[in-house]
């Protein structure tokens, strides 16, 4: 099972960042329990799980463009200055001011600490960012509630 290398997201990887390509997303507030104002972003890159990082404290712009990237791409989390552009994700709460987005073409397979993304005969290993947040998305694909 291949686990994702993390690297810090730029500005252009952003502006190169085609939505249709998430895998998985987490928007955490600035109070979030776990990775308190953060973004984490899963894509898979020639055969490599890439797990972006973006994180609000250490520039408001970046945070709110993948923000904005996000959440123009679902229409269950709603923001009145936000437009919807196309239904890509599907929104669950991961609790404690965390929001999850998955593609609606992903089917995450559940295990104990983490979900399994399988493509092209390759398992790819999407950690969540802290426990909590790792069992209220299970609980939720596991009661198939949405």
């Amino acid at each position: 099972m291949l686990t994702a290398t993390t690297k810090s997201m730029t500005k252009t990887e952003l502006e190169n960042l085609n939505a249709h390509d998430i895998i998985y997303c987490e928007l955490a507030g600035g109070g979030a329990m776990g990775n308190s104002g953060g973004i984490i972003i899963y894509v898979i890159e020639e055969n490599e799980l890439i797990c972006y990082e973006i994180n609000h404290f250490d520039g408001d712009k970046l945070y709110n463009d993948a923000e904005v990237l996000i959440l123009q791409h679902q229409k269950e989390f709603i923001n009145d200055h936000i437009q919807i552009r196309e239904c890509l994700f599907t929104f669950y709460y991961g609790g404690m001011g965390n929001s999850v987005f998955i593609n609606k073409n992903a089917q995450l397979q559940v295990e104990e600490d983490h979900f399994v993304y399988k493509k092209d005969n390759q398992e790819y290993k999407i950690i969540s960012t802290c426990r909590g947040v790792h069992e209220s998305i299970a609980y939720n694909l596991k009661s198939d509630t949405k």
